[in-house]
């Protein structure tokens, strides 16, 4: 409206900052009062962020406690696909069992049972890979992010 525009860049994924910035330049530009919007956006996050500790304390009180895969870890590796976001590959790595995606490399740890448990501390991600073991002990699919990956026969 006033022939203004403002970008503001972060070199972090969920900066927020850049929004408390944004929001005080177009205050400023419009001539209204300042706000404490650092202070706003901070209390917001970090209102979110204890709520997600919340809930994941939660999650964490239901683990089943002692319990191995159903399978051995070569039998969870392989392609799988989803039509909406392609191709997530599962290696095995030594001990440890790595989703892999074309950019990027995410260790699994295991939950229970056939579920794993991938972290990315930076981002405050914590989700389930959960296998689909069909009735003959094949894995044939898994759960992630709410999508479903079936298993890419090559």
């Amino acid at each position: 409206d006033h022939d203004r525009g403002v970008i503001v860049l972060g070199n972090r994924h969920h900066a927020e900052l850049r929004h408390a910035i944004l929001w005080r330049v177009m205050d400023r530009n419009h001539g209204r009062s300042p706000r404490d919007w650092n202070g706003e956006v901070f209390r917001l996050y970090r209102e979110q962020r204890e709520a997600i500790d919340r809930q994941w304390a939660r999650t964490a009180s239901k683990r089943l406690e002692d319990t191995r895969p159903g399978l051995p870890a070569t039998a969870y590796t392989g392609a799988f696909e989803n039509p909406a976001f392609g191709e997530i590959v599962v290696r095995n790595e030594g001990e440890e069992l790595l989703l892999t995606m074309p950019n990027a490399r995410f260790p699994l740890s295991h939950w229970h049972l056939d579920t794993y448990l991938l972290e990315i501390p930076a981002w405050n991600v914590k989700d389930f890979v959960e296998f689909r073991i069909d009735g003959k002990g094949a894995v044939t699919s898994f759960e992630f992010l709410g999508d479903t990956y079936s298993r890419v026969d090559r």
